[in-house]
């Protein structure tokens, strides 16, 4: 399963962490690190959870 964030701005990144995973990150700080894979390798990026819409979780 993936997990679909969609940004304020209207932006949507699937990533591979479970929305628990993603929650229990936000419990600790303003910003988590979330992993998606791009053009065959893993990439990871810090994401302020103040900055997301929602949520969704998917499955791809």
């Amino acid at each position: 399963m993936k997990t679909r964030i969609i940004f304020h701005n209207g932006l949507k990144l699937s990533v591979r962490e479970t929305i628990g995973e993603i929650i229990n990150q936000s419990l600790y700080g303003d910003e988590i690190v979330v992993t998606r894979f791009n053009l065959g390798h893993l990439e990871r990026l810090r994401v302020k959870y103040d900055d997301m819409a929602k949520l969704v979780a998917i499955d791809e």
